[in-house]
């Protein structure tokens, strides 16, 4: 574990739960140290850092997390409910949170089960395990095989779960996979999608033919595709520009017939977007290494993966430090280098930085991200 502040020097001791954790490199704003192993403990773990000259100690009550809390909950964003074709993956998203705190639960271990009826997880097991991302998500595919009613629940280690409950039903002749697309106001996206073609049974169907049509605010890339052997057909939608609040559609049919799948955009305010971490956002690497991409994820305040965002990304490189003296000031850390960028999410509402370098000089990149209301920062560190 990471453990950033500000005065740090050697011999410093830092405990877990009063358990002592080896420390490897000290700096004057980092401590790198190994949490030990949890034993019987979940939730969250006190980390305590001791200064041994001065016997200062300072507490972090929600340093480390041994999985789910007592208090962590978790709650439906998009699930299949009621009747749903047999045959067509439907994705299960969930999103964790800590109850008393209100905030993100990342890191901890969801696990989705069939637990009524019969359905295929994407796993290819009765149950399986999703370690949910930076934003708190977790999400796995699910497919009904009957019409039978079934029941999935997915779980975290405290006991709080959530269960959704949907039938199989014959599945009509063409189904879409990417059905949604959530965009910005004012941006302009590609989006490429999928609709699976099926028999009555719910096997696959190859050579069909498949007429696409968009409304106003969307564009298809070609007006006719035939589904592959695996009964795919897929296609490539330009999206926007829209300034207002109101849903465009494109539809695939089945050539010569009314059997058609409908795939949504919904504009949103770029206001109203929510900014969370999703990897690269906690690096310490060894001076002359490569920071890898540092991403972040722009969704809607339900939580829907938002496209189109523009997030403006802060970044000044300052020089590394020595250790601070017992007695007196730590030295200022000189600035390497700053600059501002622009980055804009994908359909996944993923944006990515390639972090400043410092050229084989050691120092921490501080980073401010913003977009719409929402703002989120972070610091990589690359040490001597």
């Amino acid at each position: 574990m990471v453990i950033h502040g500000m005065g740090f020097r050697a011999g410093m001791m830092v405990t877990v739960n009063g358990v002592g954790a080896p420390v490897s490199e000290v700096t004057p704003t980092t401590i790198v140290a190994m949490a030990p192993a949890s034993g019987v403990a979940t939730g969250t773990a006190i980390v305590q850092v001791e200064d041994l000259q001065t016997l200062g100690v300072a507490a972090i009550n929600t340093g480390v997390s041994y999985d789910a809390e007592s208090d962590d909950a978790i709650g439906l964003i998009a699930a299949p409910m009621g009747a749903v074709p047999i045959g067509v993956p439907q994705p299960v998203t969930v999103r964790a949170i800590n109850v008393t705190s209100q905030t993100l639960a990342p890191g901890v271990t969801v696990t989705f089960a069939v637990t009524q009826g019969a359905a295929a997880l994407s796993c290819g097991q009765s149950s399986c395990s999703v370690v949910t991302a930076g934003d708190g998500t977790a999400t796995l595919f699910i497919t009904p095989t009957s019409t039978a009613l079934a029941q999935v629940t997915a779980s975290l280690t405290s006991a709080n779960s959530v269960v959704t409950e949907f039938a199989g039903t014959t599945p009509p002749l063409i189904a879409a996979l990417t059905p949604n697309l959530f965009v910005a106001f004012g941006a302009i996206v590609e989006w490429p999608v999928q609709a699976l073609v099926l028999n009555g049974s719910g096997a696959v169907l190859a050579g069909q033919a498949v007429t696409w049509t968009g409304s106003a605010g969307i564009s298809v890339a070609s007006g006719q595709s035939i589904s592959d052997a695996s009964g795919l057909v897929s296609n490539q939608l330009s999206v926007g520009s829209f300034i207002e609040s109101v849903n465009a559609t494109a539809s695939a049919c089945l050539a010569g017939t009314t059997n058609c799948v409908t795939f949504t955009v919904t504009p949103v305010h770029p206001e109203t977007a929510t900014l969370a971490t999703w990897s690269g956002t906690s690096q310490y690497i060894a001076v002359g290494q490569t920071f890898a991409p540092a991403v972040l994820r722009v969704t809607d305040q339900f939580g829907h993966p938002l496209a189109g965002a523009n997030v403006t990304l802060a970044e000044m490189l300052v020089g590394w430090t020595e250790p601070c003296p017992v007695q007196g000031t730590c030295p200022p850390a000189p600035v390497l280098g700053q600059q501002i960028i622009q980055a804009t999410s994908d359909i996944n509402g993923l944006a990515t930085l390639t972090p400043l370098s410092g050229d084989g000089v050691a120092g921490r990149l501080l980073v401010l991200a913003a977009t719409g209301d929402a703002t989120l920062t972070f610091e990589l560190e690359q040490h001597p």
